[in-house]
């Protein structure tokens, strides 16, 4: 879809872009000091993932969809370094998250992110700078050539 999305504007506005690395703010989610916390998925496990009272139930999914969904969510970008693969089952308390780097609209006693991290899933979130590749817009039409 995004794919599409950008042929689109390639297309219709001449828009010209390039990509380029750039070393940026980041947390990398990195293995934890103790027990990892997080349960290796049963192979024919169904695939969820749901809300409950405080935070949300991770089942059959891999680590980097939850660092997808704390990108969404944070200041800045969250990176998978944490080096497990498959899919795991994993619920992590996250009434301590607000969105964008902001706190949560309701006031909580919850845990930070960080120390929720740490405390549900035996992982940690480290502050980091790192190359990330970002997508520059050079130019672009602010009238649609028509179909």
């Amino acid at each position: 879809m995004r794919q599409m999305l950008q042929t689109l504007l390639v297309q219709r506005f001449q828009m010209k872009l390039h990509r380029e690395t750039k070393e940026l703010p980041v947390y990398a989610l990195v293995p934890g000091k103790g027990a990892l916390k997080v349960k290796q998925a049963a192979a024919d496990e169904q695939t969820g993932m749901s809300g409950v009272s405080t935070g949300a139930m991770f089942q059959h999914q891999p680590i980097s969809r939850f660092t997808f969904m704390l990108t969404r969510r944070m200041d800045r970008p969250v990176l998978d370094l944490t080096g497990l693969a498959g899919f795991y089952d994993f619920t992590v308390d996250l009434s301590g998250l607000g969105f964008n780097g902001s706190p949560p609209a309701v006031d909580t006693d919850g845990p930070s992110i960080f120390t929720a991290v740490q405390n549900d899933l035996g992982l940690k979130l480290e502050p980091r700078k790192q190359p990330i590749e970002i997508l520059v817009v050079d130019s672009v039409s602010k009238t649609p050539i028509e179909n």
